[in-house]
């Protein structure tokens, strides 16, 4: 290192399950962009999974323990901090570090039963964050825009944050994901009628279909305006397309079934109906399917 460069910050680095088994290019790609970023990675070594699902469910204490353990680990390499790449396992190191932090008496108790299986006690000091907070925020983003070798410039993208990076806000601090990404509103309306449309129209062309053929049509219940657009233009009479946004809001993956269920207690599906389908998800994905209904209508 020269005498101008600055030094690179020692950081604990837990992989986790994800990166350590299904996704090790998360780890390979993290540890190659670090030091870019300005960060020095100590990979621990003696860990765990940090026990989210089951085992926080059925177990919370020995959940709380396996996650003070890496949480000792890392403060045993004489890092200020630990890193994740994962969601799950950042609110889970987040959320056991605030109980430890907050209680002196659990903490104690929980140390004192680490020692009998060696290890070293945790004062509680170690902060938790994720990765793409330290490359979003002050001196790691400043270094990600040098080293950055194309820029993004113009790029349309669909950021999906998920619940776990975000919630509870006590705990994860941090409230506002949108100060990077902001929300073009308009862009994702004319996106939405325009992909609802030719999903729809492509699915009906495969399958040897045509718009008149089709009995009742199931959208995406996200927005009537959406709806209403899509309708028109693939020509679908209203009186065919089951709408409940209005009763129940956007219930995501659920609309559909939901419509479904509507339709068939109301008696619009017969056996025999032609049933076309369209969706859109997390990301901006979509897609449409075209099924014959074999249920006979509700009594």
């Amino acid at each position: 290192m020269s005498a101008t460069e600055t030094p690179l910050k020692r950081v604990a680095y837990y992989k986790g399950c994800l990166a350590s088994l299904s996704a090790k290019e998360l780890d390979s790609s993290t540890k190659a962009l670090a030091p870019m970023v300005g960060l020095e990675l100590v990979e621990l070594e003696s860990v765990t999974c940090c026990g989210a699902g089951d085992i926080h469910e059925a177990e919370p204490d020995y959940y709380l323990h396996l996650n003070a353990r890496i949480l000792a680990y890392a403060e045993a390499t004489g890092c200020e901090m630990l890193m994740t790449v994962c969601n799950v396992c950042t609110l889970n190191l987040r959320q056991a570090n605030f109980m430890l932090q907050g209680d002196a008496e659990l903490l104690a108790r929980v140390n004192e039963n680490l020692e009998t299986v060696g290890v070293p006690a945790y004062s509680g000091k170690v902060e938790v964050r994720h990765f793409l907070w330290e490359i979003a925020e002050g001196e790691g983003y400043e270094r990600l825009k040098e080293v950055a070798h194309r820029g993004l410039k113009g790029l349309k993208v669909a950021p999906f944050y998920g619940c776990q990076i975000l919630r509870p806000s006590k705990i994860m601090g941090f409230e506002d994901p949108d100060r990077l990404v902001k929300m073009n509103g308009r862009e994702v309306y004319k996106f939405a009628t325009r992909v609802l449309v030719s999903s729809a129209e492509a699915v009906l062309r495969q399958c040897g279909e045509s718009v008149e053929d089709v009995d009742v049509y199931v959208p995406h219940q996200a927005n009537v305006r959406i709806i209403d657009h899509a309708t028109k233009k693939l020509g679908i009479p209203s009186e065919r397309v089951v709408i409940n946004v209005d009763r129940y809001g956007n219930t995501s993956s659920g609309s559909i079934p939901l419509a479904l269920a509507d339709a068939q207690a109301d008696g619009r599906l017969q056996a025999g109906s032609l049933v076309l389908m369209t969706g859109m998800g997390a990301g901006l994905t979509w897609g449409s399917a075209l099924m014959r209904w074999t249920l006979e209508a509700a009594a």
